[in-house]
């Protein structure tokens, strides 16, 4: 299925073979000045079809779909089969452990933390919020960063739970030498977790997210990373040679893969954190037996408890074949080929006196830039979605006029934040995923 491309290769003759696959290449757009081909440059907010893997999906799996509840037909059981493969795929990708356990749910990031926090018990029904019984002074400590998206900030808030955002150093970045003082500040809370984005889709800043685990766990604690922005990227390790840097849960979106848009969302988390009695969605599949009395009792198996009702097998196995094309790109090939365009494009951009670059050269896939005297303008998704602070803390916000609206969009449009040049802060290196832009005029 996946396209194959020999190392012998170039760089942009391997990652040519797998452009031609992708679904759109020769599409066309309506502009104000006749039709145009499509460029598209929002790779940040969404990955494309791409044909290979719809091809192999007709082939390969089209005829056999099939509830995997049915286990007593060729059909069910291939289908069966294709589900827990599908799985295996994706955890031996992030290196998960044997206690780990895999989640698909929902659309993306959004339905993971969601259903993360739920199965923790750290979210009260709306109507209950603030009648708790539980004091203040004992609710769980949450640290976030300054660059998380809204799915991992306003979500928390929502929460039974105290959150602290890790202070940021002069230049932008996590500062980790703050996070033991919150850490002794809060020790007399029973739970304390720091869910951190791995990656900020604002500036495409890392955050040092093995080092933040260490320090959580040296105070009896947790580490969730989002993996929403660089997951397409780079490589996902949940347990590294250091097992005081291991991750207690990730969560990504496949749709933001080449091939993965259709996909549900991933959730992998340590089992061990887990000890709800009843499962966040009770149906059909989560109990071993029912009867006339309403007695019932739940599978033990997390996987199978949690997964209640007919599971998303497609979207499950449509991710496993993302995963297996970024993996047939090449990891080293991707961070290889990102650092040479973006090394090309800072090279023209900081010609100009007027055009201020977020943060530094060394990122991953996403660089901003704005020119200086006029209203924003996008080629990505900076919207209101974007994150839970400016990626520059000393940056200032201005409101451009009514007309002009926030936008997803990858064409040209205005959006309502401007960030003004007096106040950005000089950042200094550090690792970064890709290549994007802010323009303002």
């Amino acid at each position: 299925m996946a396209t194959t491309a020999s190392p012998a290769l170039s760089l942009a003759e391997h990652f040519a073979c797998f452009a031609r696959g992708v679904v759109g290449n020769s599409a066309s757009i309506p502009t104000a000045h006749g039709p145009q081909p499509l460029r598209y440059a929002d790779w940040t907010a969404s990955g494309r079809a791409y044909a290979p893997l719809e091809e192999r999906l007709l082939r390969d799996i089209g005829p056999y779909i099939a509830n995997t509840h049915t286990e007593t037909s060729f059909t069910g059981q291939a289908m069966t089969r294709a589900y827990q493969k599908a799985r295996d795929i994706v955890k031996r990708h992030v290196n998960a452990g044997p206690r780990d356990v895999l989640l698909a749910t929902g659309t993306g990031c959004t339905g993971t933390i969601n259903k993360l926090q739920r199965m923790l018990g750290l979210r009260a029904p709306s109507n209950y919020i603030g009648t708790a019984s539980v004091a203040p002074e004992q609710r769980p400590l949450v640290l976030i960063t300054h660059m998380e998206h809204h799915s991992n900030h306003t979500s928390w808030l929502e929460c039974e739970v105290e959150l602290e955002v890790i202070p940021a150093t002069a230049d932008g970045l996590v500062n980790l030498a703050a996070i033991p003082a919150l850490l002794a500040r809060h020790a007399h809370r029973p739970l304390k977790i720091a869910s951190v984005t791995a990656c900020s889709n604002v500036t495409g800043i890392s955050t040092p997210y093995h080092q933040i685990a260490a320090l959580m766990h040296a105070h009896g604690g947790l580490c969730f990373v989002d993996f929403a922005c660089s997951a397409p990227y780079v490589a996902i390790d949940m347990h590294p040679a250091d097992p005081m840097q291991s991750l207690d849960a990730i969560f990504f979106s496949p749709h933001k893969f080449l091939g993965g848009p259709g996909s549900c969302g991933i959730l992998v988390f340590n089992g061990g954190i887990y000890s709800a009695t009843v499962p966040d969605q009770p149906g059909g599949g989560t109990v071993t037996w029912t009867n006339p009395w309403q007695e019932h009792r739940y599978y033990e198996d997390i996987e199978v408890r949690e997964d209640g009702g007919t599971p998303g097998f497609l979207q499950l196995i449509r991710a496993a074949m993302a995963v297996q094309v970024k993996e047939s790109m090449g990891i080293d090939r991707i961070a290889e080929r990102e650092h040479a365009i973006v090394e090309r494009v800072f090279a023209h951009l900081e010609r100009s006196t007027r055009i201020v670059i977020l943060a530094a050269r060394h990122r991953e896939s996403v660089c901003r830039c704005f020119l200086s005297t006029f209203p924003a303008f996008t080629t990505t998704s900076w919207c209101a979605c974007s994150t839970t602070a400016l990626a520059c803390r000393r940056a200032a916000a201005v409101r451009a006029p009514a007309p002009m609206g926030t936008t997803c969009s990858t064409s040209i449009r205005p959006t309502r934040t401007a960030l003004l040049t007096r106040s950005t802060p000089a950042i200094s290196p550090t690792n970064r995923v890709g290549c994007g832009f802010l323009f303002t005029r």
